[in-house]
């Protein structure tokens, strides 16, 4: 992860510090507006003909239409999260694979520019 930061040794981790830290405080926020916008009766909320109990509470807070913006963009924003953790494991698998520190990392492979490497 730290191979293309400059000044890895102080980029890195206030970068995952930071991370972690803002993750927590909008995900706390998030979870306060959510509690706040909800239902007071939980059965409301979970035997919603939607079947998805954050999906009824976008309805009730912000109507059909702003329930379905709301829902494309979770949506939109999941994908995007898997396709990050995907570049970010295959990045971490390459490199690791590189330093010859995973299991059968000494066969041969292809590299980048298609040429066998022993």
């Amino acid at each position: 992860m730290s191979e293309e930061a400059a000044k890895a040794t102080k980029a890195v981790p206030y970068g995952i510090t930071m991370s972690i830290t803002s993750c927590w405080l909008f995900g706390f926020i998030l979870c306060i507006v959510i509690a706040a916008r909800m239902n007071p009766d939980p059965t409301v909320v979970l035997t919603s003909p939607f079947g998805e109990p954050m999906a009824q509470i976008c309805f009730e807070a912000l109507g059909k239409n702003g329930a379905l913006r709301m829902m494309s963009l979770l949506m939109i924003v999941q994908f995007l999260m898997g396709v990050s953790i995907l570049v970010a494991a295959s990045r971490q698998l390459w490199a690791f694979s590189r330093d010859g520190t995973l299991p059968f990392s000494k066969f041969p492979r292809l590299t980048t520019l298609g040429w066998l490497q022993f």
